[in-house]
Formats: C-alpha cells, sequence, structure tokens
C-alpha cells in the first residue's frame, strides 16, 4: 500500500504556498518532504516560508487587525455607512491581498518581494516626517477686537435704547443686518424648527444659570500670600484643573493682542475700556458628546453647549477662587462674560490650532470642546504652541466649509484679517442661521474630521496626519469615502428623545 499523502483540489490550493505541488501525489522537497514513501524531517537550513512571504502575511496580518479595528470602531460609533463601506472596501483589500500571496506562481519571488516593497512605502509615506506643518502667520500688528462689535452684544443692544442709537450711529452699514437678525425667532424659540416645548426650557435654564454667575467672576484676593515655586505651581493647578473634569490644560502669557479694547456685555459699564493687565492665562477644554453633537443643527446640540459652558463655568470659577485664596488676584473667564478672545490665548498655551472654522482645533477632540479661562498674576511656567498640520489639512478638506448652512465659512484661500493671514469667517451670517433654526448649530463641529471621539482607531490616523502630508490627504479622500462628503445626522441620544415628544 502506498504511504504517498494525497490531497483534493481544495488542499492543494491551501498548502501551495507551503510548496506542494500540483499533483496529488507529490510533495516538493522544498518543503522539507522527500518525494518517497515515508514523511522526512526538515533538513538544516531549509524553510517552510521564505523571509518575503513571511513578511507578507505579516504585512497581511496587520492590514487584517487594522481593518477588524476599523469596522469595529465604526459599528460601536453607529457610523453605519462607514461600518458597511469598510466591510466591503477593506474586505476586498485582504482578499486581494491574500490571492496574490496564495496564487502567485511564476515569477513568486519577485511579484511577492514587489508587493511586500510597495505596502512598506505606503507605510513609510503615511509615518515618515513628510511636508511642512506651518502656524496661522502673523504678518502686520493685530488689530484688537472691541467686545461691542460682537453678535452676541450687538443683538443685546435693545431697540430705542440709548446704547442702540448710539452703537448704531457709528456703525450704520451693519444696522439693518441686525434688525432683520432681532426679528428671527431666536435660540431654541417656538417657531424655530428645534424647538420642543419639553426640551427648549432645558437650554434656556442653563443659559439663565450662566448670567447669574457673571458677578462671581472676580473679586478681592487674601492679603497673605503663599510662596509656591512656579513649577510646582503650575503642575498642581492643571492637575487639579484635570481632577475637576477639563480634558486639556495650558498655560500662556496673556497677550493683550487678544484682550477687548471695550466693554460690550456684562458686567462692567457699556463702552468702558477694558483693562485686564495679568500676566498670566491659564486656558483649559471641556469635551462636548459627539453622540449629541450627531444631531447637530438640532436641540441636543444647544443643550451640549450649555452644558458644558456650565462646567467650564464651575472649574474657572473655583480656580480663580482658589487662586485668590492664595494671595493673589485672579479672574474667570466664562461664556457671556470673557474680557479676552480665548481661542487665540488657547493657541498660545499649546491646546492646538485655528482651523478653517475659525475655531480652535485640539488634537485629541478636534473643534468638540468649549473653553474656559482664568487669568492670574500667580507665577507661573508657560507652555508652547503645537503644530499638528491643521493648516495643511483644512487648506485640503474644506468640509466645514462645505456643510455650513448659512455659507459663513469661505471655502477660498486664506486672507490678511486684522494682522492675521487666516481663512475668512461671516460671523453675522453664522448667527442669522442659528436664531432661524432656534441652536447653535454646530455642523462645522460635527462635520469636522478632528472631531471623531478619541480612540485608538482615531487616534492612529491623528498621529499620521500630524507626520505627513502624505496622510492628510490621504484622510480627507478617506473620509469623504467612509463617512460621507455630507455626513447625516444620527439618532438623539434617548433621554433627549424624552426631551421631544409632544405634550
Amino acid at each position: 500500500m502506498s504511504l504517498r499523502p494525497h490531497y483534493s483540489p481544495i488542499e492543494r490550493i491551501w498548502l501551495r504556498p507551503f510548496g506542494v505541488s500540483q499533483s496529488p501525489n507529490t510533495l516538493k522537497s522544498k518543503a522539507g518532504w522527500k518525494n518517497d514513501t515515508h514523511r522526512q524531517p526538515y533538513k538544516k537550513g531549509e524553510r517552510v516560508l521564505r523571509w518575503y512571504e513571511l513578511l507578507g502575511w505579516g504585512l497581511e496580518i496587520i492590514i487584517a487587525l487594522g481593518s477588524i479595528l476599523f469596522i469595529a470602531t465604526s459599528l460601536k460609533e453607529r457610523a453605519f455607512r462607514a461600518g458597511l463601506l469598510s466591510l466591503t472596501v477593506l474586505g476586498a483589500v485582504n482578499g486581494i491581498f491574500i490571492f496574490l500571496l496564495l496564487y502567485l506562481e511564476e515569477g513568486r519571488k519577485e511579484g511577492i518581494i514587489s508587493l511586500d516593497a510597495i505596502l512598506i512605502l505606503l507605510a513609510v509615506s503615511l509615518l515618515a516626517p513628510i511636508g511642512k506643518k506651518l502656524p496661522l502667520r502673523v504678518v502686520a500688528k493685530i488689530t484688537r477686537v472691541d467686545e461691542r462689535d460682537i453678535p452676541f452684544s450687538r443683538i443685546r443692544y435693545e431697540v430705542g435704547s440709548a446704547i442702540y442709537e448710539h452703537y448704531y450711529a457709528s456703525h450704520p452699514e451693519i444696522k439693518g443686518i441686525y434688525d432683520r437678525i432681532r426679528q428671527l425667532p431666536g435660540l431654541a424659540a417656538p417657531e424655530t424648527p428645534a424647538y420642543s416645548p419639553l426640551g427648549a426650557p432645558l437650554s434656556h435654564a442653563q443659559f439663565d444659570f450662566l448670567e447669574e454667575l457673571a458677578d462671581l467672576v472676580n473679586a478681592p484676593s487674601q492679603k497673605q500670600q503663599v510662596k509656591a515655586d512656579p513649577q510646582t505651581m503650575s503642575a498642581g493647578l492643571k492637575e487639579t484643573i484635570k481632577y475637576l473634569g477639563a480634558k486639556l490644560v495650558g498655560i500662556a502669557e496673556l497677550n493683550q493682542d487678544y484682550v477687548y479694547t471695550h466693554i460690550g456685555r456684562r458686567p462692567g459699564k457699556y463702552g468702558q475700556k477694558m483693562e485686564l493687565t495679568h500676566k498670566y492665562a491659564i486656558i483649559f477644554a471641556v469635551e462636548m458628546d459627539y453622540r449629541m453633537l450627531r444631531a447637530a443643527p438640532d436641540l441636543p446640540v444647544i443643550i451640549e453647549t450649555g452644558k458644558q459652558y456650565i462646567d467650564a463655568a464651575r472649574i474657572a470659577l473655583v480656580i480663580a477662587n482658589y487662586i485668590r485664596r492664595l494671595g493673589y488676584p485672579a479672574r474667570a473667564h466664562i461664556d457671556a462674560n470673557y474680557q479676552a478672545m480665548l481661542p487665540p490665548v488657547a493657541v498660545d498655551a499649546g491646546l492646538g490650532e485655528i482651523g478653517r472654522n475659525n475655531i480652535l482645533i485640539t488634537k485629541p477632540y478636534g473643534a468638540r470642546v468649549r473653553l474656559g479661562m482664568v487669568t492670574t498674576d500667580l507665577p507661573l511656567l508657560t507652555d508652547r504652541p503645537i503644530l499638528f498640520g491643521v493648516q495643511d489639512f483644512c487648506q485640503r478638506c474644506r468640509k466645514c466649509a462645505d456643510n455650513c448652512p448659512s455659507k459663513a465659512i469661505s471655502s477660498d484661500e486664506k486672507k490678511i484679517i486684522r494682522g492675521i493671514e487666516k481663512w475668512e469667517f461671516d460671523p453675522e451670517k453664522c448667527f442669522a442661521y442659528w436664531n432661524s433654526v432656534g441652536t447653535d448649530c454646530a455642523l462645522c463641529i460635527y462635520t469636522c474630521p478632528f472631531s471623531k471621539p478619541d480612540n485608538l482607531l482615531h487616534r492612529a490616523i491623528r498621529y499620521a496626519i500630524d507626520r505627513s502630508v502624505v496622510a492628510r490627504q490621504l484622510s480627507v479622500w478617506m473620509d469623504d469615502l467612509f463617512y460621507g462628503r455630507t455626513p447625516r445626522s444620527e439618532a438623539y441620544p434617548k433621554f433627549i428623545d424624552l426631551l421631544r415628544k409632544e405634550v
């Protein structure tokens, strides 16, 4: 009886990489078997898989694990388009690669080595430091902003009041714009699409509460100072602020170019010159819930905004009070009560970069943050600005501009604005849309690829974006493919469903 091994056609297909011949009765010696009636041990120095085959299968394992991570993460995030497309596309990619590894017959060595080389070059191009990371350029003396000129101040000037008459007498070019905005329903108003009789009052309650905090932002400090070295104090404050709920914290010297010139909102007298002489700014970011932002531009967005402004206010008020008790002056800067523009201060403190949408883009959370700040003369150590490819990425992406319903975000090239080369933004268009739809929109936050949840998959993508210009362009294409150029809003969280029920 013959002891030669016999293989079915299916077995021959799967054993082909190990040197099994097409013949069901023949086993080639390169796989370590003798062509006789007995199975022989492998000879010394012989290998079943050559180095280039091992490398190929190793790369395939990495691709397969990455594919599984992408699919699992997408489904967990309820990004069903991304999940289904990744299952199809990445499944096809893995299938093609396995096919090439298994079925390259003639010129097998050269074919697999070429395939390995292509994948290695792709990996290097995604992870190697290719391309420059440039900051926003300051090309002239920065023109300071008057708080009286921001939309949140202009909308508060009551028609017929002395402030209204005084302000619009000197700014007649925008009087008609804000008179028209005043005719719109307003945030969380009954006539807006986002309104619900149970949910809208929650938003109003949040912002009413923030108004009540306005008089708590400043107070005299204790006369006796507690001495601590700047390094210890800086590290301790950062950890304390994170303990209180912030995700990111940085310290910068307060640039007076970012301090408002005059008061436009309370507390303080309208038109009074802004006096903020503190040397340091402690600025922090709280994370907005991605599940709530997926409903943009509907009711959950403004509820989430209110919640995070309250959290930021709580942290800022506590830290300012704490520093004053150490014997140093300190002021909290909270929603509707800022004396400086927080996003550029956050850039100086190393929290992120300013994107095309003119708001702060952070590395872990994208634009999905709200800011709070404490200014003080307490001696501290400052942080440095960071760059992780935002300017180059935003130049290529334009997704926030394409999805902006009011077309307030420019899709054109940068312009020189107040001495800074940046993308143009029309606050009146944005604010008018808010007051017509009933929420603060947030489509530019939700659609930003950087705003995806902070998990292993998206951290890996952000790391590549930080490193390589190739990764930035590929990430723009892949985000469009898997998530769509105009991502669709998702279902509300359960408690929002309850708030949206008719009564």
